[in-house]
């Protein structure tokens, strides 16, 4: 698990604040990529994305724009592999 101090609050940038939408996404994509890099275990994998996926939720954020990042995601992770293969 990600570990966070006993006074952290889960609050980020709320979705509905006057930001560029690739400031609130990069929200997204740091808390996930967080989560991909540092936690080995698949089951506490799970919870993590759950976790931030509960606390996005309470800073407005609708589920499409999580699905948005995880794909954004995984299509960077495929094309680093293809890129590797190549070299």
């Amino acid at each position: 698990m990600v570990y966070r101090k006993k006074s952290h609050t889960d609050h980020y940038l709320n979705f509905g604040s006057h930001h560029p939408l690739n400031h609130i996404l990069a929200v997204i994509r740091t808390l996930l990529e967080r989560c991909y890099s540092i936690v080995t275990e698949e089951d506490d994998r799970k919870k993590e994305e759950e976790h931030v996926a509960k606390a996005l939720r309470t800073c407005g954020y609708p589920p499409w724009t999580i699905d948005r990042v995880k794909q954004d995601i995984v299509e960077k992770s495929l094309m680093d592999e293809l890129t590797k293969q190549k070299k």
